[in-house]
């Protein structure tokens, strides 16, 4: 399998993506409302960002999500749109309340006003703040995102996920804690590897984490034809 879709998180775009080395044809796009697509309308259902990527996924496929694009990513997943997921400090559950929250009046203008900027990109990794240029609508956006989050369907899609699926995360996660990652492991029935560093390991160790995905690829998903619908012995797990 040698076609890769990665899917970002927020507020960066595709380019999140671009210090990976993977074989074969890589597709990083940039989401409605971000990245260099940022004039587009930002959907107003998780489910609205799909049509696009279903495009470029499909069972000879393998599906990198980050953050909410982690979502984006089980979701193709569930619905049978990837040969291998791979998740990368994400959640599918009520991990995102506090963002759901947050997104709501009066809290919605402070909060997201932070975490749209700057600050939050360095408080992800030192190293990521700087690469992503400030976007002055960008916090109206995230907003939207957020409050299209249903925790009832983050729930109902884990069990849907039966493709071979790699749970991979920062030791230092400051925002989604490895241990969320480790029990998001152990819920899908997934491999789990975690490894030094914080929310954003592609860009912060490229190298790192374009060998875990290429080695965990060519072990697991090799061991399992496009299409197959059989839930993945776990190895590697917590």
């Amino acid at each position: 399998m040698n076609r890769w879709l990665l899917i970002h998180g927020l507020p960066t775009g595709g380019s999140f993506w671009s210090r990976l080395t993977l074989p074969g044809h890589v597709h990083a796009p940039d989401l409605p409302g971000f990245g260099r697509s940022r004039d587009q309308p930002v959907p107003t259902a998780v489910d609205g960002f799909l049509p696009p990527l279903r495009a470029l996924a499909g069972p000879d496929v393998i599906v990198v999500g980050v953050d909410f694009g982690g979502v984006l990513a089980a979701a193709l997943a569930a619905e049978g749109n990837a040969g291998g997921l791979v998740l990368m400090s994400t959640a599918l559950g009520a991990a995102w309340l506090p963002s759901r929250w947050a997104s709501r009046w009066p809290l919605s203008g402070p909060a997201y006003r932070w975490s749209a900027g700057q600050r939050f990109l360095r408080s992800a990794d030192p190293g990521l703040a700087g690469a992503f240029l400030p976007d002055h609508g960008l916090p109206d956006r995230m907003v939207r995102v957020a409050r299209a989050l249903r925790i009832r369907q983050l729930h109902a899609m884990r069990p849907q996920v039966r493709t071979p699926t790699l749970c991979l995360w920062g030791e230092d996660d400051p925002f989604l804690p490895a241990p969320l990652g480790a029990r998001l492991a152990r819920q899908l029935g997934a491999d789990w590897q975690a490894l030094p560093g914080r929310h954003a390991l592609a860009w912060t160790h490229p190298g790192e984490v374009s060998a875990v995905l290429m080695a965990w690829a060519a072990r697991r998903c090799a061991a399992s034809p496009p299409g197959a619908s059989d839930a993945p012995a776990a190895t590697g797990r917590p």
